[in-house]
């Protein structure tokens, strides 16, 4: 009678046995799934990390690309000016050009007179401009 009572028992253990293998080696597989998952999810957030370090450097240097840029149309816009007045300056140059052999005519006129006058009285209050 005793072996009656335990041999289903250890057919009944048999059949756990065989339940538990099997959902053992489901368990295995899933955590082998959930292991390539975890690892992809890493890889993701490092790819994540990577783009965001990248997006904010970016950011930065159109930051100062336009801060260069607007520096540079201030600089050309100043520029422009300095233009003109460098072609008045020019300009006013080529005039004074055309009269200089006028301008040193009177100047050594006026330098022959002076000799030939009393220099205390006569040259040394004058004043000329040309």
């Amino acid at each position: 009678m005793p072996c009656a009572q335990v041999a289903p028992k250890r057919a009944a253990l048999a059949a756990a046995q065989s339940t538990l293998d099997a959902t053992l080696a489901d368990l295995s597989t899933a955590q082998a799934r959930l292991a390539a998952v975890q690892d992809k999810i890493a890889t993701l957030e490092a790819q994540f990390e990577e783009a965001t370090a990248k997006k904010s450097a970016l950011a930065a240097q159109v930051e100062d690309c336009q801060a260069k840029l607007q520096r540079a149309d201030k600089l050309i816009g100043g520029l422009g000016g300095e233009r003109s007045r460098w072609q008045a300056t020019v300009g006013q140059l080529d005039r004074d050009l055309e009269n200089v052999v006028g301008d040193v005519v009177i100047a050594a006129g006026e330098n022959a007179r002076c000799a030939e006058s009393d220099a205390a009285a006569g040259c040394a209050d004058a004043s000329m401009t040309v």
